[in-house]
């Protein structure tokens, strides 16, 4: 006697079909994100086994890779840009095959845990682990600093976490909805990490002083960028709000100096570049704050105020979270 198949029980199955079924090239990208990461972490397990010494030798076997990554902190800040460029061109490869899906956004959040969460946080705590010892820094000054940095680090990789999870909550699948962040997304706060990092180990030989405070700077820095993350600050996305829409020639021309000045100068530019943008957020939100007018509450007609009486609002609201 056959038994009959519940609508449930068919709607599984249906489920299961398509899960049998994924888009192969974004998932590569998505792929290749998650293991940028985790080369990344590689670079810091390399640096801890190195205890510095890799700032004195060549680190790559090869002189020309060796101006460019001096250290492993340096390749493992490279491999999280790496991560960035996958994590651009995943969704951007889905919507242009038409293959979006709640599952390859699913796997977008869990590698961009990996590798905007947990391995900028460990480039971090591996930099400060290099402190020089206490005939420099008093012995009670570098225990702290190690500790408060993994205080930060840890804080860091929550608020990463927390920020990718509100973002699958409140995300909206129209890509008009995209053109301001809530709060600073997780990309580039490691992005700003990363370029940091490597100003430091491209600086540190020839400006052993400027490097001492970028180091010292950075667990502050990394704290921020975990706050800001959880934060409902504005950010702009710079490629849906200034690359997608028609914009004057001042602007091209303004891009196109900024180009050449990273050209000029990779370490120096893409540093300052990336601090201004995680500045942008709290700068515009105090501006905004401080010197925009609050707008006119029109007051209601009687006639006006009977038909909201008479008719009151059934829906709720309609602005996204």
């Amino acid at each position: 006697m056959l038994r009959t198949v519940s609508a449930e029980e068919r709607r599984l199955r249906r489920q299961e079909r398509r899960l049998k079924r994924i888009a192969m090239l974004p998932a590569l990208f998505t792929l290749g994100n998650l293991l940028s990461g985790f080369a990344a972490i590689c670079c810091c397990l390399l640096s801890i086994k190195a205890d510095g010494a890799d700032m004195m030798k060549m680190t790559l076997g090869s002189q020309h890779l060796e101006r460019m990554f001096p250290t492993f902190l340096s390749i493992g800040a490279f491999m999280i840009a790496v991560g960035l460029v996958c994590d651009g061109l995943d969704g951007r490869v889905a919507r242009w095959t038409r293959r979006t899906s709640d599952f390859g956004g699913q796997l977008d959040s869990l590698a961009d845990v990996i590798t905007f969460g947990a391995a900028p946080a460990l480039l971090v705590v591996c930099l400060i682990l290099s402190l020089p010892e206490a005939t420099r820094w008093p012995a009670e000054w570098a225990t702290l600093a190690r500790r408060g940095t993994w205080v930060a680090a840890a804080i860091y990789t929550a608020c990463a976490a927390l920020r990718l999870a509100r973002f699958n909550v409140e995300n909206v699948h129209d890509e008009s909805a995209h053109y301001w962040f809530k709060g600073l997304p997780s990309p580039g706060a490691a992005g700003t990490i990363a370029a940091l990092i490597l100003f430091h180990e491209h600086i540190c030989p020839g400006i052993p002083v400027l490097g001492d405070v970028v180091q010292g700077l950075l667990p502050p820095l990394t704290l921020a960028a975990g706050l800001l993350m959880v934060s409902r600050v504005r950010y702009a996305h710079l490629t849906n709000l200034y690359f997608r829409r028609k914009r004057p020639l001042s602007h091209l021309v303004a891009v196109m100096i900024l180009v050449l000045s990273i050209f000029l100068k990779p370490t120096w530019g893409l540093a300052i570049f990336a601090c201004a943008y995680v500045l942008s957020g709290p700068v515009v939100e105090g501006w905004r704050r401080l010197f925009a007018r609050p707008e006119p509450t029109a007051q209601p007609s009687k006639g006006e105020e009977a038909s909201e009486a008479d008719h009151p609002p059934t829906g709720g609201s309609s602005q996204a979270c």
